[in-house]
């Protein structure tokens, strides 16, 4: 049925009683005789939308639309509203809702708006009502907009709550972008009819209210002049509806920009509030201190703080506070305060203990903690929320993360409420854990209990614990729904974070895609932490190995004068060191980091010394390790696990090279270990990570002593870990430790228990719910270790088992060394059970890098020759001039493991009755390597001038083409 046949014969036809009970049944029984439509106005109502109306036609229709005999139905009328809105026609649109929409409208209809208050009739639905409204904007109507507006409140406030707050924010957004001025001060009044007041301070109980100014200021900040703009229209909602109206939405407006994570316009916002001595809330004061905090003001925070102690009802609050106090003071200072306090014979409060645990925490020192806390509850005082917040970012920071769910239980056993600060110390937990199921299962927990607002930090730490595990696919969901649930907008950092994740899983143009989308965003480009995506970027781009590229990343960030960080130079220094592989222009932006009087801005960090050394270290170039370690020591700059695993090796591989006893390297890794276990090192951190003594482990029983081995492993356990409790037990790089020892030691039965540990620990990875993909992280377990399983199953005569093992570990995903793959050779080539499984992996994985190499080595010997002028215009000669190390296989056949290989294969077709059956079956299935093979005369194999005769032509053709030949014509 055609737009005429639904609506206009109705509209000549029907007469009698308006909208009401017998509306429908009198246009039913007046349709038939509906009048004909004239020619010209129907093909002007059948006209395509996109054709528009001239003047004339307009008022054509607007007389056929409001003649005075029309009374529509309700279908009828929703489509003659959306006929009118597909063409644009407000003027109508206005006139027909407030005839068919509204009862009693007629002193609005003259512009008096006093004689009568128009009511909307029970069957008008939403979408109509937003047509009209949304008409009354475009057409400058706004008066009879707020009438019509209360009338709606009026009659939805009570009854129809949500339908009225939903009518509120779209037609908030529809007046700001037709650019109306007092959009916030309208919507304001309307809110404030339904709610009794537009203070609303908890965006994840009040989020249908709040999501449309939050995507009003969201525009704001991201067009530039947020702040001046709603300074603007705060002074028209005081000026208008009072000091009450905006203090209530000053206060509404500073959570959201909290929320927006919009600090500058937070801060904008207080300031506004303080001018013109508007009412101090509570949120006011949380979120302003919260702002100081992130922007380091903390003399202005504790200002703030002391000002209003009419405010002082948030417990978040402290957590503000206290930092800034610990910032401002140090330790010592507080440490002098806090004994003077015994001194002069007044004991502590309670306050004086928050503080100072407070700050203590922040060392990470537990014995000192528990025992302040230990005295403050012998002195009968009840713990407070800093109390316990102390007690959790104390055992945090230690070495036993675990302990934190204990001192998490106290909020509950005192009855105190954790804040959004308590819950990122237990996400935090689970990232060390690196438990994603346990801080998934937390943040339903945040989201179902409601009180605690879920923020972007959260998200972030969720996101980052996916790029340990390289889960691309959760991140991005967690992403998703921080960004459309959660209406958290994404800053600089969680854009970075998501990015990392597809860098760590391998997707580096997943990233850049990303990188692409948010530099456009006018609010990412204006966020001063925006440089964290271009690291990002250049992180991406470093591992897709491509220079033009990485230059790309490094002009924009020098173009558009973006802020350069720390882990920015971190990055360029990763990109000069792995991708341009230039050691000196490295050196010199390093010395750059190194001089205080540089123009870079950035001072050298651990980061930065991390890359340095790795670079010096993969060059085996120690004395240059050594004199950065000094550098740090001399600079008190702390070290991480990485530079200490580097500072171990260096000193191990010294004292090998020079065929020296270990006892020194042994003697400085339990220095180390025992600097650490105190906390006498300056570390960045106070967890000790097992790969640093893991590497002297495998070395010292490799090359040395397995038995030294074992005293180092039981000295690791002694220091780091409870007696009923072994380092062993779930931590991959001491299970792979343990198992070199074993089986240096040739305990095989020990080695294969070690084995199946790791083994049952990578089920226990993959069954986890949130395994969705393969970590690639641990792609590299087995590299170095599983030559010894190779080893064991020799020695126990178990080498059949050997290629289903293969097998199993390339199924899910994990990667073999070179030396591996040919030590699996040499043993399957071993046994005549199992040398065909050998020809396949040769074949398959190993004979292209072997051919790749011999090419590579041909070509260079036919260059130097003058008689040849093929080789000199080689692509593959061209390509390792320009890069050595360039086009170099990661797997391929070693020569010496090839000849063993052709010599097992010729004892193997000397021993078969039918060799040259067996010969055409080897061909058939490895006919790449078999080509090789066959090359040269297997002078060694039984009966071998015979199969020469018979298939001469094949082997002519063979060695003639150098080319793989059928089966069949053998």
């Amino acid at each position: 049925m055609g737009t005429i046949e639904r609506f206009w014969p109705m509209l000549r036809s029907l007469q009698g009683p308006g909208p009401g009970p017998g509306a429908a049944a009198a246009a039913a029984a007046a349709a038939p005789r509906a009048k004909p439509v004239a020619p010209a106005l129907r093909a002007l109502l059948m006209r395509a939308p996109a054709q528009g109306l001239l003047p004339d036609e307009q008022q054509a229709v607007e007389e056929y639309f409001m003649a005075p005999d029309v009374a529509p139905l309700d279908k009828q009328r929703r489509s003659a509203l959306r006929w009118m809105s597909e063409r644009a026609c407000d003027s109508l649109i206005v006139s027909f809702g407030k005839r068919h929409l509204f009862e009693g409208d007629e002193s609005v209809s003259a512009g008096t708006g006093s004689a009568s208050t128009p009511s909307l009739i029970p069957s008008a639905s939403l979408r109509e009502l937003r047509r009209f409204l949304y008409a009354l904007i475009r057409t400058s109507r706004l008066d009879e907009l707020d009438v019509f507006m209360h009338t709606l409140m009026a009659q939805w406030g009570i009854p129809r709550r949500e339908r009225a707050v939903d009518l509120c924010g779209v037609v908030l957004l529809q007046m700001a972008k037709a650019g109306v001025p007092s959009a916030l001060q309208c919507w304001a009044k309307w809110i404030a009819l339904v709610d009794g007041g537009c203070e609303f301070t908890e965006y994840a109980r009040d989020r249908n209210v709040l999501r449309p100014v939050l995507r009003y200021m969201q525009a704001l900040v991201s067009g530039g002049g947020a702040a001046k703009r709603l300074c603007a229209d705060l002074d028209s909602v005081r000026m208008v509806l009072g000091p009450t109206a905006a203090t209530q939405l000053a206060s509404t407006l500073i959570s959201l920009a909290a929320f927006n994570q919009s600090f500058d316009l937070v801060e904008a916002l207080w300031d506004y509030k303080e001018a013109h001595s508007l009412p101090v809330t509570t949120a006011d004061l949380t979120q302003v201190m919260r702002s100081y905090n992130y922007s380091r003001k903390f003399e202005r925070e504790m200002a703030a703080y002391n000002s209003h102690p009419e405010a002082h009802h948030d417990a978040t609050q402290f957590d503000y506070l206290l930092l800034a106090h610990s910032k401002t003071m140090s330790w010592a200072a507080l440490k002098q305060q806090f004994d003077a306090l015994f001194g002069i014979g007044k004991l502590p409060n309670v306050r004086h203990y928050e503080i100072v645990m407070y700050a203590m925490a922040m060392l990470g020192n537990v014995q000192n903690i528990e025992a302040l806390y230990s005295q403050f509850l012998r002195r009968g005082m009840v713990p407070t929320y800093p109390i316990i917040q102390a007690l959790l970012e104390c055992h945090y920071k230690s070495s036993d993360p675990t302990s934190c769910f204990e001192q998490f239980q106290l909020f509950e056993r005192y009855s105190i409420q954790p804040t959004a600060a308590s819950y990122t110390v237990m996400f935090s937990v689970y990232q060390k854990l690196n438990d994603i199921s346990g801080a998934l299962r937390l943040l339903r927990t945040m989201t179902e209990e409601d009180t605690v607002p879920v923020r972007e930090q959260h998200f972030l730490i969720l996101m980052r614990m996916c790029a340990r595990v390289t889960n691309h696919l959760i991140a991005r969901e967690i992403f998703n729904i921080m960004r459309d649930h959660y209406d958290i907008l994404p800053h600089p950092h969680s854009v970075a974070a998501l990015m990392d994740v597809y860098i760590e899983a391998g997707l580096p143009h997943e990233a850049m895609t990303l990188y692409n989308r948010y530099r456009k965003e006018r609010y990412i480009r204006h966020d001063k932490r925006f440089v964290a995506i271009c690291v990002s970027a250049l992180r991406a781009q470093i591992r897709a190995g491509d220079p033009k590229a990485c230059l790309g990343v490094i002009n924009f960030v020098d173009r558009h004068k973006v802020a350069r960080s720390a882990d920015y130079y971190k990055a360029l220094l990763q990109y000069q060191v792995s991708v341009l592989r230039d050691l000196e222009a490295a050196e010199q932006t390093f010395s750059q980091l190194l001089d205080e009087d540089s123009d870079t801005g950035v001072k050298a960090n651990t980061g930065h010394f991390e890359v340095m050394m790795n670079a010096y270290a993969h060059i085996d170039y120690h004395d240059r390790v050594y004199n950065l370690y000094e550098t740090m020591t001399d600079r008190n700059i702390p070290v991480n696990s990485k530079i200490l695993y580097n500072l171990v090796k260096a000193t191990f591989k010294v004292q090998m090279s020079k065929k020296e006893d270990l006892t020194k390297s042994l003697q400085f890794l339990d220095r180390i270990m025992t600097n650490a276990a105190s906390q006498a090192l300056n570390t960045t951190s106070t967890k000790f990570h097992p790969s640093v003594m893991g590497w002297a482990l495998r070395a010292v029983a490799k090359y040395y002593s397995p038995k030294k081995a074992l005293e180092v492993l039981d000295r690791y356990d002694e220091l780091f870990y409870d007696k009923n409790v072994r380092s062993v037990n779930n931590k991959f790089t001491l299970m792979r430790s343990l198992a070199v020892l074993f089986a240096e030691l040739g305990d095989w039965n020990q080695f294969e228990i070690m084995y199946d540990n790791v083994m049952r620990q990578i089920e226990r990875y993959q069954r986890q719910p949130t395994s969705t993909i393969t970590n690639k992280r641990l792609n590299a377990l087995f590299v170095g270790t599983f030559s010894y399983k190779i080893r064991q199953l020799e020695q126990t005569h178990q080498i059949e088992k050997l290629p289903g093992l293969i097998r199993s570990l390339g199924e899910q995903g994990f990667v073999l060394d070179n030396v591996t793959w040919n030590d699996a050779i040499v043993a399957l080539s071993s046994n005549d059970k199992t040398i065909r499984d050998a020809l396949y992996f040769v074949d398959k994985f190993l004979v292209h890098g072997y051919n790749s190499i011999h090419k590579g080595r041909l070509l260079g010997r036919l260059r130097s020759s003058p008689m040849s002028a093929s080789a000199s215009d080689s692509w593959y000669l061209e390509k390792k001039r320009q890069d050595p190390k360039s086009l170099i296989p990661k797997r391929y056949l070693l020569t010496e493991t090839n000849e063993i290989l052709c010599r097992r294969l010729d004892d193997y077709l000397s021993k078969q009755d039918d060799a040259q059956a067996t010969l055409r079956e080897l061909i058939d299935a490895y006919g790449y390597y078999m080509k090789g093979y066959l090359m040269h005369r297997r002078n060694n194999v039984v009966g071998w001038d015979a199969i020469e005769r018979e298939h001469a032509s094949f082997f002519q053709k063979l060695r003639a083409t150098k080319r793989v030949v059928p089966a069949q014509d053998f």
